[in-house]
Protein backbone atom coordinates (compact mmCIF):
# COMPACT_ATOMS: atom_id res chain seq x y z
CA UNK A 1 0.00 0.00 0.00
CA UNK A 2 1.45 3.36 -0.99
CA UNK A 3 1.12 6.21 1.49
CA UNK A 4 3.36 9.06 0.46
CA UNK A 5 6.83 7.59 0.73
CA UNK A 6 5.73 4.38 2.46
CA UNK A 7 4.73 0.96 1.14
CA UNK A 8 3.78 -2.45 2.51
CA UNK A 9 5.38 -5.50 0.88
CA UNK A 10 3.49 -8.20 -0.97
CA UNK A 11 4.21 -11.90 -1.41
CA UNK A 12 6.40 -13.54 -4.02
CA UNK A 13 7.36 -17.23 -4.09
CA UNK A 14 10.89 -16.56 -5.40
CA UNK A 15 11.84 -13.67 -3.15
CA UNK A 16 15.00 -14.40 -1.23
CA UNK A 17 16.22 -17.28 -3.40
CA UNK A 18 19.94 -17.88 -3.35
CA UNK A 19 21.94 -17.38 -6.51
CA UNK A 20 23.98 -20.43 -7.39
CA UNK A 21 26.60 -21.38 -9.95
CA UNK A 22 28.60 -18.52 -11.45
CA UNK A 23 26.73 -15.90 -9.44
CA UNK A 24 27.76 -17.28 -6.02
CA UNK A 25 29.52 -14.05 -5.13
CA UNK A 26 26.03 -12.49 -5.01
CA UNK A 27 24.57 -15.18 -2.77
CA UNK A 28 25.42 -13.44 0.51
CA UNK A 29 23.11 -10.54 -0.31
CA UNK A 30 20.21 -12.95 -0.65
CA UNK A 31 20.55 -14.08 2.98
CA UNK A 32 19.74 -10.61 4.30
CA UNK A 33 16.05 -11.45 4.77
CA UNK A 34 16.95 -14.50 6.84
CA UNK A 35 19.26 -12.44 9.05
CA UNK A 36 16.63 -9.74 9.58
CA UNK A 37 14.01 -12.35 10.46
CA UNK A 38 16.40 -14.04 12.90
CA UNK A 39 16.75 -10.77 14.79
CA UNK A 40 13.11 -9.73 14.40
CA UNK A 41 11.71 -13.05 15.66
CA UNK A 42 13.71 -12.63 18.88
CA UNK A 43 12.31 -9.14 19.37
CA UNK A 44 8.75 -10.34 18.67
CA UNK A 45 9.21 -13.31 20.99
CA UNK A 46 10.46 -11.06 23.79
CA UNK A 47 7.57 -8.63 23.30
CA UNK A 48 5.04 -11.49 23.38
CA UNK A 49 6.69 -13.13 26.42
CA UNK A 50 6.50 -9.83 28.32
CA UNK A 51 2.74 -9.70 27.75
CA UNK A 52 2.46 -7.42 24.72
CA UNK A 53 -0.03 -9.12 22.41
CA UNK A 54 -1.18 -6.21 20.24
CA UNK A 55 -0.20 -5.92 16.59
CA UNK A 56 3.42 -4.87 16.10
CA UNK A 57 4.42 -2.47 13.34
CA UNK A 58 7.98 -2.82 12.09
CA UNK A 59 9.33 0.02 9.96
CA UNK A 60 12.27 -0.44 7.60
CA UNK A 61 13.63 3.10 7.47
CA UNK A 62 15.67 3.65 4.30
CA UNK A 63 14.15 0.59 2.62
CA UNK A 64 15.23 1.54 -0.90
CA UNK A 65 13.38 -0.77 -3.30
CA UNK A 66 11.97 -2.71 -0.37
CA UNK A 67 13.87 -5.98 -0.65
CA UNK A 68 13.67 -6.76 3.07
CA UNK A 69 10.01 -5.79 3.42
CA UNK A 70 9.10 -7.83 0.35
CA UNK A 71 11.15 -10.82 1.55
CA UNK A 72 9.50 -10.78 4.97
CA UNK A 73 6.04 -10.46 3.39
CA UNK A 74 6.76 -13.42 1.11
CA UNK A 75 8.21 -15.72 3.78
CA UNK A 76 6.31 -15.02 7.00
CA UNK A 77 2.70 -15.46 8.08
CA UNK A 78 2.50 -11.80 9.10
CA UNK A 79 -1.18 -11.94 10.11
CA UNK A 80 -0.61 -14.98 12.33
CA UNK A 81 2.40 -13.30 13.93
CA UNK A 82 0.48 -10.07 14.48
CA UNK A 83 3.03 -8.10 12.46
CA UNK A 84 2.78 -5.24 10.01
CA UNK A 85 5.97 -4.59 8.03
CA UNK A 86 6.30 -1.15 6.43
CA UNK A 87 9.08 0.25 4.26
CA UNK A 88 9.93 3.96 4.27
CA UNK A 89 12.47 5.92 2.24
CA UNK A 90 13.11 9.61 1.53
CA UNK A 91 13.60 8.84 -2.16
CA UNK A 92 10.11 8.69 -3.68
CA UNK A 93 11.53 7.13 -6.88
CA UNK A 94 12.73 4.13 -4.87
CA UNK A 95 9.35 3.87 -3.14
CA UNK A 96 7.57 3.90 -6.50
CA UNK A 97 9.85 1.09 -7.68
CA UNK A 98 9.30 -0.84 -4.44
CA UNK A 99 5.54 -0.47 -4.89
CA UNK A 100 5.80 -1.61 -8.52
CA UNK A 101 7.86 -4.64 -7.55
CA UNK A 102 5.48 -5.55 -4.72
CA UNK A 103 2.51 -5.38 -7.11
CA UNK A 104 4.33 -7.48 -9.72
CA UNK A 105 5.20 -10.09 -7.09
CA UNK A 106 1.69 -10.33 -5.64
Amino acid sequence: MLRGDVFNGRSHPLAGSVVSGRGNWLAEAFYHGHRVWDLLRRIVSTARASGFHNRLRVIDVGCGIGYTVRWLAAHLPLEDLGLEIVGMDLNSTLIREATRLAAAEA
